[in-house]
């Protein structure tokens, strides 16, 4: 996880064991918990006086925004995904998701083929998605 006191804009040195990060793909690598504690580390930080120095802090600021900004869209499919096999209803996923209806099935079917493609789905699953997509499609043509 990322740790603060060895950062430079707050050590005032440069601690190789936690260089910043320069550019998306390097924080793309990190996995989504640390992407987003780097993310909270630099949230709310003052930007107003910086200096030529600091370049490498924002650019790792700018960096892990964008890594954080993939990874937690990453997590809303399957947690869409699961809020519905859980019984959710289309209106509140929606709400939930801050996306539309529409959205969220299109979001939904689109998981759902990534992971048929993948070979994750016994039987049992398929049973469940095919109850959740008639729920679906009636819950759709009632808000229609």
């Amino acid at each position: 996880m990322y740790d603060a006191s060895t950062d430079p804009s707050e050590t005032g040195r440069q601690d190789a064991a936690v260089p910043p990060l320069l550019s998306f793909a390097d924080a793309a690598t990190l996995p989504a918990p640390e992407v987003v504690g780097r993310w909270l580390d630099h949230h709310g930080r003052a930007t107003a006086a910086l200096k030529a120095e600091e370049v490498d802090r924002e650019l790792d600021r700018l960096a892990v925004t964008a890594a954080a900004q993939v990874a937690l869209s990453r997590e809303q499919a399957p947690a869409m995904h699961a809020a519905l096999l859980a019984g959710g209803e289309l209106i509140d996923v929606a709400e939930a998701a801050g996306l539309t209806a529409e959205d969220v099935v299109t979001r939904w079917r689109r998981h759902v083929r990534r992971m048929r493609r993948a070979g994750e789905l016994d039987q049992a699953a398929e049973a469940r998605i095919a109850e959740v997509e008639a729920r679906l499609t009636e819950q759709l043509a009632d808000l229609s």
